[in-house]
């Protein structure tokens, strides 16, 4: 917000001028002098001061949003400051009630004009309890702090220090743990599941204490993570949606957590809904597609009757019936299969080969290869 258009109206309202402006930051800031301040609020009442950020307009709005700051305040009685970002305003010995309807009008006036804004009302201070500078000082000092939480209170067009919810500390978000889970629901089409993973996701950093910043930082990775994965497993997908800068794009820019969260929901829903698994006509197929596509992560029949909600045995007679192999037979055959041609055609150390194709133990590789091979994974490069 350009907030130096804000003082063109300060003639209009009950502003301090431009002496009062410097006394005010001194205030804020903790340079000032106490006894130089005893006149400048009343002594005996309580202050209440308010944030106000508006949003970021080009410079030919100048005149329209000044007229429009002149209009709302000529008919409400407040000092006008402003500060760093924010315009400031602070009433004395004004109710709360009236505070907050003047502020209501205020929210309702910039948004039917169409400029999104962000309000945040600090607590009352006595001036009898405290001396007046500490007061505005105080009061100043939690409307801001509120601003910092924003983010998170989307349906707060007034945010009050009792709006505020206690934080949780949490331990830390396990990126590539959260990355695998999104995209094991991404590849099988679980709608539900996804919409379930971001609504547990939001739950999270609501309750985290991790700052915006920090919040928009994990979501980044998390989909960053997301699309490199589905990008080498389904290289189509880069064609189609490119390198997924409008999604970064959004996190960045969305003002709220809500709409952060929306726009990794709504991409996530998207991709799945354009992953080649919806081409199968069957809902096997879409299982075996998706062995094809993970047989190098640690699988397990249980793990896919959970995925895909299948009972557990069943889903072993249906890997039998469809595919004439047990499951561990099948998923066997991919690795070594997958193994035989890295054995021929990289110069990779059979551990590597072996991590790779997904056997944790290389003893169980050689085991494996042998099995389904007759030979060595050494003596098989030599040949």
């Amino acid at each position: 917000m350009c907030i130096e258009q804000i003082a063109d109206i300060s003639g209009e309202i009950n502003c301090l001028g431009k002496c009062r402006q410097v006394q005010f930051l001194e205030i804020l800031e903790g340079t000032y002098e106490e006894e130089n301040y005893e006149h400048f609020v009343s002594n005996g009442g309580y202050i209440q001061a308010v944030f106000v950020s508006i949003e970021e307009m080009s410079s030919e709005d100048k005149i329209c949003r000044t007229q429009l700051l002149r209009n709302f305040f000529r008919e409400n009685n407040c000092h006008l400051f402003y500060y760093r970002e924010f315009a400031v305003l602070l009433f004395e010995n004004t109710p709360e009630s009236a505070v907050r309807k003047v502020l209501e009008n205020l929210y309702g006036y910039l948004m039917k004009n169409k400029y999104w804004c962000a309000i945040t009302l600090g607590g009352l201070c006595w001036t009898d309890s405290l001396s007046p500078g500490m007061a505005i000082r105080k009061t100043c000092q939690e409307a801001e702090k509120l601003m910092e939480n924003i983010f998170f209170y989307r349906d707060k067009e007034i945010l009050a220090l009792e709006d505020i919810q206690n934080k949780n500390n949490r331990q830390d978000l396990d990126i590539d743990e959260e990355a695998k889970k999104l995209c094991s629901y991404i590849q099988i089409v679980d709608h539900k599941k996804i919409m379930s993973f971001f609504h547990c996701l939001e739950e999270y950093f609501f309750y985290s204490g991790k700052s915006p910043q920090e919040i928009r930082q994990e979501c980044m990775t998390l989909m960053i993570e997301v699309r490199s994965d589905l990008n080498k497993k389904f290289p189509a997908l880069k064609e189609m949606f490119g390198t997924g800068g409008e999604i970064l794009g959004g996190i960045l820019k969305k003002r709220y957590l809500e709409l952060v969260i929306e726009t990794m929901m709504e991409a996530s829903l998207r991709i799945s809904e354009t992953l080649p698994l919806l081409s199968s006509a069957s809902s096997f197929k879409r299982i075996i597609s998706y062995v094809n596509n993970n047989y190098n992560e640690n699988l397990k029949l249980e793990t896919l009757a959970r995925l895909f909600n299948y009972n557990c045995a069943y889903l072993g007679k249906c890997f039998k019936k469809n595919t004439g192999k047990n499951f561990h037979t099948y998923l066997d055959t991919l690795r070594i299969d997958t193994a035989k041609e890295m054995l021929r055609n990289t110069g990779m150390k059979v551990y590597e080969i072996s991590n790779t194709v997904g056997y944790a133990s290389t003893d169980c590789f050689y085991s494996k290869f042998r099995k389904y091979t007759g030979k060595s994974p050494l003596i098989f490069r030599k040949i």
